[in-house]
């Protein structure tokens, strides 16, 4: 049979223990945000019965894109090497508003209008992949929402990523560095 911890596909119920992921791209959901701060694990909760079906109070999902993938879009895109793709992801944003595009294309600068199409694709596909997580959060409640986002890890912090996931999602997007509480 099926794992009693394991709900639909991909998403885990809370209740069970959480095991620990390679990749620390996995999703959390709580109290209304996406926050992948949060410990996963045992919580305490009411025993689960036919009459007392379980409630996701987080929703925790392996997203399998993440840096690399952007990295490899950049690649590919730009027929580059990895030295040249991280000097890029440091100088170079994702183009959002008309007013940058419309500079980049002024500018002729091929580079930034190339990064900036390999980018926005990774990230699309990345703002489709939260879309469901929150999609099945959402479902699980009428009283359910969700106020903010949290990205982490070192793909965070390309320029403009947060801004255009939140465009995307049309939710609120913040960085988040787990570093920022260490002494």
């Amino acid at each position: 049979g099926r794992d009693p911890g394991v709900g639909p596909p991909g998403i885990r119920d809370h209740r069970q223990p959480v095991p620990r992921h390679r990749d620390p791209g996995c999703v959390a959901v709580h109290r209304g945000e996406l926050d992948p701060s949060r410990r996963l694990g045992r919580h305490p909760c009411p025993e689960r019965s036919p009459s007392h079906p379980p409630q996701y109070d987080r929703v925790v999902r392996d997203i399998f894109i993440a840096g690399s993938t952007i990295d490899k879009a950049i690649q590919k895109v730009l027929t580059i090497d990895q030295v040249k793709t991280e000097e890029l992801k440091k100088s170079k944003s994702i183009l959002i508003t008309a007013d940058e595009k419309e500079k980049a294309i002024q500018d002729d600068d091929r580079d930034v209008l190339a990064f900036s199409k390999a980018v926005s694709g990774v990230a699309r596909d990345l703002a489709g992949e939260i879309a469901r997580s929150v999609d099945f959060y959402l479902s699980q409640g009428q009283e359910r929402v969700i106020s903010r986002i949290y990205l982490s890890g070192g793909a965070a912090s390309l320029k403009n990523l947060a801004q255009f996931l939140s465009g995307e999602l049309k939710v609120q997007v913040d960085v988040y560095n787990p570093m920022d509480f260490v002494a």
